[in-house]
């Protein structure tokens, strides 16, 4: 590459930064030293991202700005109002209280208390769920349907804030990491960290991580600094009036001098390998942001959990009764795929432990985007869970309201059990991704079935919904008029029952219906 292809490369290079005018991406001058433009060489090229990142970090804090302004101000919801009742004693509880959070509808808060995880094979952690009380259908369909809504006004006279309560207790399936292991269990970092605080990080910090051409790209910069070492070279210098110290140091030099040594072609292919030097540090950079993957791969792991929960209904609600569930959650890109790629290459006679380990993890995630979290964290996931609950004997002998508008509710129903088997899978279209305008976006597919049996349960049936999702997120900043975060859902369902197919856009026939929604469009 000769000097006017080097100078074009900077000239694009600043034409990709957007308000990139106080960047000095000029070729090289003829009066400049060559280590003041590989200085401006190395600001220019470093800062090709800056300007991405200001943007996208505007983008965030007016995403921000407008989620703030959307949320309504007018009368708080039961959660928020919950909260801000028992909000002056929380810092009495904060030795057990680890957080407290509100659902998106506002109608649920949870108490989610300190885990235990010094516990060898797995970690404990309970939550206590307050959910905004409303009579339960039990209730409303003791009545006809013209009675309903007078009864349902009438029962939330009788509700108050602590009539729907839920205790859950779950148990965490994990055990300490080693690299020994070939398949592991759980998310706690903690678990993880001798593999990856000990072994992993100082084997990268250890490693060359320049690839495999820095040897070649020293090698030519070591031919060009020799070059400069001869008495050709040294007499050119002089008749140019350049001062030098021997040995002579190029970086020390301005260009002209350069190329009167080296000649035109020789100093456009010395100039690149200077350059290749700082990209190749540069690229290693890059590589080392791969590093933010490592909470992906953890939260990816496979994850077997215990769950015991206690319902606490007041009678006009619903049942009291518990719950016992299993679940089982795993990403197919996670720490044990990083674990097998290792165990591969320690098998080879050649590896080092610390090498397999290294260079494992480079194939595990170079194929994955570190910049681009959010098109991955689903990439893969499967969900299995099954579940068993009993409810309690339900009994109700009450009348609501006075004289003519009088309700008279009497029930009583015996003990029930309830089954519940779900299945679901989600994938983004990792390898299917679509532009709209210039923003490329990853859809997402899932899939989820359920089957709940209620057999002994006189007020219930067993119902089984299968729903496919396909979703695409929508882009802001392109031709489409909706909002970003926004996205838009296409679904199939089925139920063996239509009154489970909620409310489709299309029905297709008794049990099958499709879902589509559009996002609002801005004001």
């Amino acid at each position: 590459m000769n000097r006017r292809f080097a100078g074009i490369a900077l000239v694009l290079l600043a034409a990709a930064l957007p308000g990139s005018a106080a960047v000095d991406c000029r070729p090289p001058q003829n009066d400049e030293l060559l280590k003041e433009y590989l200085q401006r060489f190395d600001v220019c090229s470093q800062q090709a991202e800056g300007p991405r990142e200001e943007a996208l970090k505007n983008e965030v804090a007016d995403k921000t700005q407008k989620t703030l302004e959307a949320k309504p101000t007018a009368t708080p919801g039961f959660a928020s109002q919950i909260r801000d009742s028992i909000e002056d004693f929380l810092p009495l509880f904060s030795f057990a209280v680890d957080e407290i959070t509100t659902s998106k509808d506002d109608r649920s808060l949870t108490l989610r208390f300190n885990p235990i995880r010094s516990m060898r094979w797995g970690s404990l952690a309970a939550t206590l769920t307050a959910t905004q009380p409303e009579p339960g259908m039990t209730l409303l369909a003791q009545v006809a349907e013209d009675q309903q809504a007078k009864l349902k006004e009438l029962a939330n006279q009788d509700l108050g804030d602590l009539g729907n309560l839920d205790f859950a207790v779950k148990w965490g399936f994990e055990h300490e990491a080693t690299l020994d292991d070939t398949w592991l269990l759980g998310r706690s970092y903690k678990k993880y960290a001798p593999i990856i605080e000990d072994r992993l990080l100082p084997g990268i910090a250890r490693r060359n991580l320049l690839g495999g051409d820095r040897a070649e790209i020293e090698a030519r910069i070591a031919g060009c600094e020799e070059r400069f070492d001869q008495p050709a070279a040294h007499r050119t210098l002089r008749r140019l009036g350049v001062t030098f110290d021997e040995p002579v140091q190029p970086r020390d030099l301005p260009i002209s001098a350069l190329e009167a040594v080296l000649g035109d072609e020789g100093f456009g292919s010395c100039l690149t390998a200077w350059q290749a030097r700082i990209l190749n540090v540069e690229a290693a950079d890059a590589r080392l942001d791969k590093l933010a993957l490592l909470p992906y791969l953890i939260d990816n792991q496979p994850q077997l959990v215990f769950e015991g929960a206690w319902h606490e209904r007041d009678a006009l609600v619903g049942r009291d009764g518990w719950d016992a569930k299993v679940a089982y959650e795993m990403g197919f890109h996670n720490f044990n795929t990083l674990l097998d790629a290792y165990h591969k290459r320690r098998s080879e006679a050649s590896s080092s432990d610390e090498e397999a380990l290294v260079t494992a993890f480079w194939h595990v995630v170079d194929d994955l985007d570190a910049k681009a979290i959010d098109a991955i964290e689903a990439e893969n996931r499967l969900t299995f869970s099954l579940a068993y609950g009993e409810r309690n004997r339900y009994q109700l002998d009450q009348t609501f309201g006075e004289g003519d508008e009088a309700i008279p509710v009497s029930f009583d129903l015996d003990k029930a059990t309830e089954w519940c088997g779900k299945l679901e899978w989600q994938r983004n279209a990792t390898k299917q991704p679509i532009r709209i305008g210039d923003v490329v976006v990853h859809p997402r597919f899932h899939l989820s079935w359920e089957y709940i049996d209620v057999s002994d349960d006189p007020m219930r049936q067993d119902r089984m919904v299968a729903i496919a999702t396909y979703e695409i997120p929508v882009p802001e900043g392109t031709w489409v008029p909706w909002p970003a975060g926004t996205s838009i859902p296409l679904s199939l369902s089925y139920a063996n029952h239509s009154e489970f197919l909620g409310e489709p856009d299309e029905q297709l026939s008794a049990h099958f219906g499709i879902s589509y929604k559009l996002p609002t469009t801005k004001d």
